[in-house]
């Protein structure tokens, strides 16, 4: 059995919680797998807290970490002949300025630290993968994410029946990613909720400013990310609406496309019709009106993407069975975690 120390940090965007929802996303749900498998064992530990010995444990494992104790910590593990990986799911070198982060030059030059004492890279989308190359010279190991069904997805207690009003979620960490589109899509929203008044907004995020541009809603706050499973699980959601910049924002293009497709693991797991902005990180697992509704960022295309879910109940049960299915069966934990467990073994066996 391989012990494993995760080191926790405070998040670089979220200001509401200690560490951010990407760890217990991308880590934490495969790890669990794998110990309830008896295949590893594995602690949380904050950064601040670390005192490292030899045998604390076998891998230390680090998820964007750029700051000072973060290096000495890697320093220490390096001497201890504890093996090391080093995490990335965003292109945390080059933030937009919509963004709410910039890494200093410091913490850049504490980035570059981690990747010279890393033993193996590991990295969430075959895009970023593609992109990293540009910043650093080293293989990197692709590792996407995979969702907890068993976990997160009750159907005894999930509703195929949708009561009016019906409702529409929007969740979003950082603030919107959306550029060229940003005033299009606030006007967009907004006058589909004035013209269909049996419709209401939820939306979930980390920052008030751009929830208030919205004529009608229920903010509902930060949350963390057990409780946020757990609302979308209950909440009878009739829809999901996850804007991205796309190629209309050519100065973010390169940084959003390195996101995440950890909504629509989310929506589709959990029974949720999404339209999606027609970006690589959802052009990659969706296809257009199977498994979800890809649009371009205009008034016209989120429009017409609207009134077609709410009108069209049966492509709306196409999508959500589909998305549920595929899900299921290419994005599962089980997968993401044996991709983990080859990366494990193979730093393990690894002779420095």
């Amino acid at each position: 059995m391989i012990n494993i120390i995760i080191v926790l940090r405070k998040s670089l965007i979220q200001t509401h919680c200690s560490f951010p929802h990407s760890i217990f996303s991308r880590i934490n749900e495969p790890f669990d797998f794998l110990k309830e498998k008896k295949l590893i064992s594995y602690s949380l530990v904050d950064e601040q807290e670390i005192t490292l010995q030899k045998n604390s444990c076998d891998l230390i494992i680090f998820s964007k970490h750029v700051s000072d104790v973060s290096v000495c910590i890697a320093e220490s593990a390096k001497q201890l002949g504890i093996k090391i990986i080093y995490d990335l799911d965003d292109l945390i070198l080059n933030f937009p300025k919509y963004s709410t982060m910039h890494l200093t030059e410091t913490q850049k030059i504490n980035f570059y630290h981690h990747m010279t004492l890393a033993n193996i890279v590991t990295i969430s989308t075959p895009y970023l993968q593609k992109v990293i190359k540009k910043y650093i010279d080293r293989e990197t190991h692709c590792i996407f994410n995979g969702f907890n069904l068993e976990r997160h997805y009750n159907p005894q207690q999930h509703s195929d029946t949708f009561c009016n009003p019906l409702k529409i979620v929007y969740t979003n960490a950082d603030k919107l990613k959306l550029h060229t589109f940003r005033n299009g899509f606030f006007d967009t929203i907004n006058r589909f909720l004035n013209k269909n008044n049996e419709c209401v907004l939820e939306v979930i995020s980390d920052h008030e400013e751009d929830p208030k541009k919205f004529s009608r809603f229920h903010y509902l706050g930060a949350m963390n990310w057990f409780e946020h499973k757990k609302l979308l699980m209950n909440a009878n959601y009739y829809l999901g609406i996850v804007p991205l910049g796309a190629e209309e924002d050519d100065a973010e293009f390169e940084f959003n496309a390195c996101k995440s497709n950890i909504k629509y693991l989310e929506y589709g797991g959990l029974k949720i019709a999404g339209i999606y902005s027609k970006n690589p990180v959802y052009t990659e697992v969706i296809e257009n009106r199977y498994n979800g509704l890809l649009v371009e960022n205009t008034e016209e295309a989120w429009t017409a993407a609207l009134e077609e879910l709410f009108q069209n109940k049966q492509l709306h049960r196409t999508i959500v069975e589909n998305a549920h299915r595929d899900v299921k069966e290419n994005h599962s934990v089980s997968k993401s975690s044996k991709l983990w467990m080859e990366v494990f073994q193979k730093v393990m066996e690894s002779g420095h």
